[in-house]
């Protein structure tokens, strides 16, 4: 607390990336999972409620893939919905995905 501030630099190599934000009623966006797939490897995030006492999650994922340039696909398991794939998708944005737009079981 008695020292001056620090201004930080991240100088990581920067890598392709994937923002998947779930729109929806948090009924509907709580507790879904998202399974990005290259070839054997595979990518797992998953949206929660509160990790926290009084607090909230965000229902936007980040996937971090290195030097990975594409992939074959990505896989929403909505709740009370049937999976949503979503073929090739382009990385290096973000990705707003609509639970209004999934098709019910």
């Amino acid at each position: 607390m008695d020292s001056p501030p620090l201004l930080l630099e991240n100088i990581s190599p920067r890598g392709h990336w994937l923002q998947v934000k779930l729109e929806g009623l948090s009924a509907e966006t709580i507790g879904v999972r998202v399974v990005a797939r290259r070839g054997n490897q595979i990518w797992t995030r998953m949206t929660f409620a509160g990790s926290g006492y009084l607090s909230q999650d965000t229902q936007q994922l980040h996937f971090g893939f290195s030097k990975q340039d594409r992939l074959d696909d990505l896989t929403i398991y909505w709740r009370h919905r049937k999976p949503q794939i979503i073929p090739a998708p382009p990385l290096d944005r973000l990705r707003i995905v609509k639970a209004r737009q999934a098709i019910k079981e």
